[in-house]
């Protein structure tokens, strides 16, 4: 019986296990790299621990204030808050000029948010929906996707440095 169940998972579940292994391949990507604290005794502390966790949720924190921006209709706001070196960079603020002219009232909900990060980088993962009325009837729509985004601390602070999955900001979403 327990077989029958775990062939018959959701997509949601099946989608959040992913999710775990991306992390999971994240991090272990980035102590390998060197990313990573090298001194054992930083690496247990509590203060250390703290640090991460605080460098998490600065950068989540940012993130949210990167959909705030976007659900203002500011994309000159948003743009303060991404990388230039991203991969995309133009591709991602295109698309927010062409969501800012053909959506109108836009609230983004995220949920299911996982963040893991070492020294300057963060990844967050999370489900995402869109409500918004579209031009030129002001329809009601609803978009949902999943995406991880990048966070990376510099000398400003966090910035957004990458997109993958579904790009929340495309008008064209899913």
């Amino acid at each position: 019986m327990q077989a029958d169940r775990t062939s018959q998972d959701t997509p949601q579940v099946q989608s959040r296990q992913r999710g775990r292994i991306m992390i999971a391949a994240f991090a272990a990507a980035l102590l390998v790299a060197g990313c990573g604290s090298t001194a054992p005794a930083a690496k247990n502390s509590p203060g250390a621990q703290e640090s991460k966790e605080s460098k998490t949720q600065a950068a989540q924190k940012t993130l949210n204030e990167i959909f705030r921006a976007y659900e203002s209709g500011k994309p000159f706001a948003l743009d303060a808050y991404m990388d230039t070196k991203m991969i995309d960079y133009q591709s991602v603020l295109d698309a927010v000029r062409d969501t800012q002219n053909q959506q109108k009232q836009i609230s983004v909900l995220t949920k299911d948010v996982q963040a893991v990060g070492t020294g300057d980088m963060v990844m967050v993962q999370l489900n995402w929906e869109k409500r918004y009325l579209a031009l030129p009837n002001l329809t009601p729509k609803l978009a949902s996707g999943q995406a991880s985004f990048q966070m990376k601390l510099t000398a400003k602070g966090w910035r957004l440095a990458g997109i993958k999955g579904d790009n929340v900001f495309a008008a064209h979403a899913k």
